[in-house]
């Protein structure tokens, strides 16, 4: 029974026929090898740019003191809790009147 050649063996007799045909090969793969390397050598001097540009615009910030900090945090507690207590106030308002609606 004929068995059919596998693709790596004909592609090994294929080099073997024809020489020039695996430069060819091999050129092409040295040109995609290259273009591989040079995009990650970009995509790293990238990554490596972004965080060292984040590193130097944190260095410019004014950061607030400790006092400054804690009643900056007190405040916006403050706010959430007055928000949180108005719109519970206006939910049961709403409640009772389409209770009343309803009923």
């Amino acid at each position: 029974m004929f068995k059919a050649p596998s693709k790596k063996a004909v592609s090994y007799h294929k080099t073997l026929l024809l020489g020039e045909e695996v430069t060819k090969i091999s050129a092409k793969r040295r040109k995609k090898k290259r273009a591989v390397v040079r995009y990650f050598k970009k995509a790293k001097e990238a990554v490596v740019g972004y965080f060292r540009k984040t590193w130097t615009e944190l260095r410019k910030v004014s950061w607030p003191t400790r006092r400054e900090a804690l009643n900056l945090t007190l405040i916006v507690l403050a706010v959430t809790a007055s928000m949180a207590a108005l719109l519970g106030i206006i939910d049961y308002l709403f409640t009772l009147i389409f209770r009343l609606i309803i009923h």
